[in-house]
């Protein structure tokens, strides 16, 4: 993984990161290899409360990351949400994130190529 980080103002932030992996294939067939991009923006609201925006890109080249098929696929993700921090160590994070997938329908048992999620997600950092 190489991450790139850059404040362009005193509030809002942003993040390159690629991340690329290569292992031995099921039944020692070869390596599979799989890599993508992810770019978050931060807006810093106040202190302990900050909106973000992230847009995923993950290729499984060879089909053996994801869902194990063989079948290479595209994974494109768009996230909005908040980071809230109402005491320190603790953050809160609602989200809302689109999924797609380019070549197979790889959401909902395999009926459908894109899903919308909501969520919301705690940190302890100790």
């Amino acid at each position: 993984s190489v991450v790139l980080e850059h404040s362009l103002t005193e509030k809002l932030h942003y993040v390159l990161q690629h991340d690329l992996g290569i292992e031995q294939s099921f039944g020692n067939t070869g390596t599979s290899k799989w890599y993508g991009l992810n770019q978050y923006m931060f807006y810093d609201i106040a202190h302990n409360l900050g909106a973000g925006i992230r847009m995923e890109w993950f290729r499984d080249e060879d089909g053996a990351r994801v869902q194990g098929n063989g079948i290479s696929e595209n994974y494109i993700g768009v996230t909005g949400g908040l980071n809230y921090r109402p005491i320190a160590g603790f953050t809160l994070r609602p989200e809302v994130r689109y999924d797609v997938s380019t070549n197979n329908k790889a959401y909902d048992g395999g009926t459908d190529d894109d899903q919308f999620l909501a969520s919301l997600s705690g940190i302890f950092r100790f």
